[in-house]
């Protein structure tokens, strides 16, 4: 297997169908997830627990920290749309369905000239897309 050089994720950005773009401070996926399902029985061998997996998958959730635009409304109130996630550089850029699920600000009370930055979850449905 050939070494591949890490990508940096410089310039990662999420941009939703509705047009919402915001400056993204940090992103993190929890990532694609399947449930497993406990199979286990009185007549189980080796007394060990069994599983099989789920035949579906949890496109996860994206957590982003953006820059906070007083002027720019979050669509927390939004359906289900088209969001793309590109990480920047030449890293792998993701495209499935998501919706705002949550959107906290945080404010700065200490007087320093610190930017006001904000805080939304996203959940996907559905498959996922990469390009």
């Amino acid at each position: 297997m050939a070494w591949v050089v890490p990508d940096t994720f410089v310039g990662t950005a999420v941009t939703f169908s509705s047009g919402f773009i915001v400056k993204i401070l940090d992103v993190a996926w929890d990532g694609i997830s399947r449930e497993m399902i406990e199979t286990t029985h009185a007549t189980t061998a080796s007394n060990y627990k069994t599983f099989m997996v789920s035949d579906f998958a949890d496109p996860g959730s994206l957590t982003c920290t953006i820059e906070f635009d007083a002027l720019t409304l979050p669509p927390i109130n939004g359906a289900f749309e088209t969001v793309s996630v590109d990480f920047g550089g030449d890293a792998t850029n993701f495209t499935a369905s998501g919706a705002m699920s949550d959107f906290s600000l945080t404010g700065n009370s200490s007087g320093s000239p610190d930017m006001a930055t904000a805080t939304c979850g996203l959940k996907f449905s559905g498959p996922i897309t990469i390009t």
